[in-house]
């Protein structure tokens, strides 16, 4: 019997009914599926929203901008070893 379901804790909630009656013993082999393009295109959309309203993103970014214009000095060598 194969049977899709979701993880929810250390729950499965099965899509359907099974006809296995409550209580009963069973033994699974879990895999996972590769999620839809569309499953995939929510999760960037989320992801991407994940700082909307994080007032601290502003100190951040100015903090790397400013790492970025700093004109630091460095050695440089002209010598070609032999």
């Amino acid at each position: 019997m194969h049977v899709q379901g979701i993880i929810k804790g250390k729950y499965i909630e099965l899509s359907h009914q099974t006809g296995i009656p409550d209580g009963m013993t069973i033994v699974m082999d879990i895999r996972l599926l590769k999620p839809t393009f569309q499953e995939q295109q929510k999760l960037v959309d989320k992801l991407c929203g994940a700082w909307t309203n994080d007032q601290s993103i502003n100190t951040i970014f100015k903090e790397i901008d400013e790492q970025r214009h700093r004109s630091l000095p460095r050695h440089i060598t002209f010598e070609l070893s032999s």
